[in-house]
């Protein structure tokens, strides 16, 4: 049963996740530790909390010890912190809803361009192009100078109000979708396993994972391994192991990664051999494709396309659409139940949900009505709002599938809802102020590592093992999410003024700032490409493709090729990390071949370790560097 300490315990948790990991990332310049869906984070609290004081009490003092339901209620609360602290939310929209006063110049007019067409009530008091409280925050502050808070409440009374209804929004699709996926569908959720196993969930609060040997030789294998990365920067002598291999494919067209991550090969061990091997055959499908159109030089480009995603994002964006409609196609009786819940003709009394389906559909409506205005107000037409948003609920609840589905923690879309709105409706419909209001929906909705749809979807579901008081579940939720935005935000821009963004480590304030507008909407009003058909028609494509594929699979129950994996397949982050799915497969491959069920059931406990040991690891060593004093010491980003 969920109880007030563990609500309190879970926001303390949440806000030291919030303020640990934009630390680690800004000041400390270590390893990300909230980057993905993963939540390497929580997973190192959790593991500490269960492995040290929780387990102690176990053996002395049981009544003091936390239960199951406490620890998946705490969990779940930093899980959404993670989501909401670095790059899935405010590592990347305090520079980019700023970036344009501070790289605009002379050769770039973004001055011009730009600035002019950004609302009032949504900048900084007083921030206009070289302004000193925006170059403070990029430059740092003077000897003697003080944090300006006061141009800075303006600002945030406009952002934060629509970030939250943001995330609440995310909680309530997640609830109506929750028994759809989990009951109905049954799908995996890979990144519940090694908490559920470490909250003792199916064993009455005792961790039993942690008395097998095989965890601990997983754990030792990621944790030694990666620990001799982190001594070489201390000690050059120490052997430094290369996880990390560039591969080229052909000199100058095409080259490729080969990344082990422990983790992601852990991770994509817990699904069906199926998701996982989608994963790398699309991805190797996509990329012989786009090697044969380089040294073919076919002319598949279009301007209309180009500078919305070009070919093969608006390809894959198009399966996304295919998935989200088979998604919805297939949930069809789900949200029949939901409509007669809504409406008083069946009851809901045992639906085992963490929030009435009635709040949730409401509340979930109630929010989407609030972004389309507040989004109409920045300057957006209402239709590009409404699409917007559409686009948005389509890219996330999409990826969030894709994650439950396959373990695939880093999964990001191939293009994103401003691309996709402005290839649909075109310049003529948007004008400059839409663009610029599309380039600040870049902070919310380009680029996004992870999401609060994640994180919901994943709490929902280890909530199953909560007997009693599940709708606390959602109030520490949305708790959790508003703690964690509100604290990072205070930090990254204290830290900001203090030490100069610029010269924060992974180039928050650099790139991410500035490519908004100098790539994407600078280039856009400088030559509005005239509208064109090619978007939709390459994404009807797509759609095409993904859903003849999903019939084949539906109506052969032997048919190898499961279409998840192309809505993912030509994103960058695939070309760095397609060898672990496919190292995964492999090993799974032959243990289910050669000791069936039984071999993968005792050898699971070894892939839950290598997921532990290298989160474990990189939460330590950011501890270590931070009594050391050292920077710099990351073991990657995944």
């Amino acid at each position: 049963m969920i109880t007030g300490r563990a609500l309190v315990l879970g926001a303390i948790g949440a806000v030291t996740i919030a303020l640990g990991t934009m630390y680690g990332v800004h000041v400390l310049r270590g390893s990300p530790m909230a980057y993905d869906y993963g939540t390497p984070a929580a997973v190192f609290v959790l593991f500490v909390l269960v492995a040290g004081p929780n387990l102690l009490l176990l053996r002395l003092r049981r009544g003091l010890a936390l239960t199951s339901a406490e620890l998946i209620t705490i969990y779940s609360m930093m899980i959404v912190a993670c989501a909401v602290s670095t790059w899935g939310l405010v590592g990347h929209w305090i520079p980019e809803a700023t970036g344009v006063f501070y790289y605009a110049s002379p050769e770039n007019n973004l001055g011009e361009t730009i600035a002019p067409h950004i609302p009032t009530w949504l900048r900084l008091r007083g921030a206009e192009v070289g302004a000193p409280v925006i170059q403070y925050m990029y430059e740092g502050l003077p000897p003697g100078g003080r944090v300006p808070w006061g141009a800075w409440q303006p600002f945030l009374l406009a952002w934060l109000p629509f970030l939250f209804v943001l995330q609440w929004v995310m909680i309530c699709a997640m609830v109506l979708l929750r028994k759809q996926w989990v009951e109905n569908e049954r799908l995996s959720y890979p990144l519940t396993y090694l908490p559920l196993s470490l909250v003792g969930a199916d064993s009455g609060g005792w961790p039993l994972v942690l008395k097998k040997a095989t965890f601990w030789i997983g754990f030792a294998i990621a944790f030694v391994i990666l620990s001799f990365i982190a001594l070489n920067h201390y000690f050059p002598s120490v052997p430094r192991p290369n996880l990390i291999q560039r591969i080229t494919v052909i000199e100058n067209v095409f080259s490729t990664y080969i990344w082990i991550s422990f983790a992601l090969v852990g991770f994509y061990y817990l699904v069906p051999l199926e998701a996982s091997f989608s994963v790398w055959f699309w991805f190797m499908v996509t990329m012989l494709l786009r090697i044969l159109q380089r040294v073919l030089g076919l002319p598949l480009s279009n301007p209309g396309l180009d500078r919305n995603g070009g070919l093969w994002g608006n390809l894959t964006f198009g399966a996304m659409i295919g998935m989200m409609g088979s998604t919805m196609w297939v949930a069809r009786r789900h949200f029949a139940f939901v409509r007669r819940v809504i409406t008083g003709r069946e009851s809901e009394a045992d639906s085992g949900e963490a929030m009435s389906l009635r709040l949730a559909f409401w509340g979930l409506v109630a929010g989407l009505v609030v972004m389309v205005l507040w989004l109409a107000a920045s300057g957006l037409p209402v239709i590009a709002a409404v699409l917007l948003v559409i686009a948005f609920l389509i890219v996330y609840i999409v990826m969030t599938r894709v994650v439950v589905e396959t373990g695939m923690s880093v999964a990001q879309s191939p293009i994103y809802p401003p691309h996709a709105v402005s290839g649909w409706l075109g310049y003529e419909v948007l004008g400059n102020r839409g663009i610029v209001a599309l380039m600040l929906a870049y902070t919310w909705t380009v680029e996004r590592q992870t999401s609060t749809f994640g994180s919901a979807a994943h709490s929902l579901k280890m909530a199953e093992k909560i007997k009693g008081g599940q709708r606390l579940l959602v109030i520490g939720l949305v708790a959790a999410a508003v703690l964690a935005i509100v604290s990072a935000t205070w930090l990254q821009v204290d830290v900001a003024y203090r030490e100069g963004g610029i010269n924060l480590a992974h180039g928050l304030f650099a790139w991410p700032a500035q490519y908004p507008a100098t790539r994407w909407a600078g280039p856009y009003l400088e030559a509005p490409p005239d509208w064109s058909v090619a978007p939709l028609m390459v994404q009807m494509l797509g759609a095409g493709i993904y859903l003849a594929l999903a019939a084949m699979r539906f109506r052969y129950s032997n048919w190898p090729f499961h279409p998840i994996g192309l809505t993912i397949a030509t994103h960058w982050v695939l070309n760095w990390i397609w060898f672990s799915p496919l190292l995964a497969w492999l090993i799974k491959s032959t243990i289910l071949r050669y000791g069936g069920l039984k071999g993968y059931d005792v050898l699971r406990p070894v892939f839950l370790g290598l997921i532990c040991g290298q989160f474990t690891c990189k939460g330590l060593w950011l501890i270590i560097d931070y009594f050391a004093g050292h920077t710099g010491n990351s073991l990657g980003l995944m």
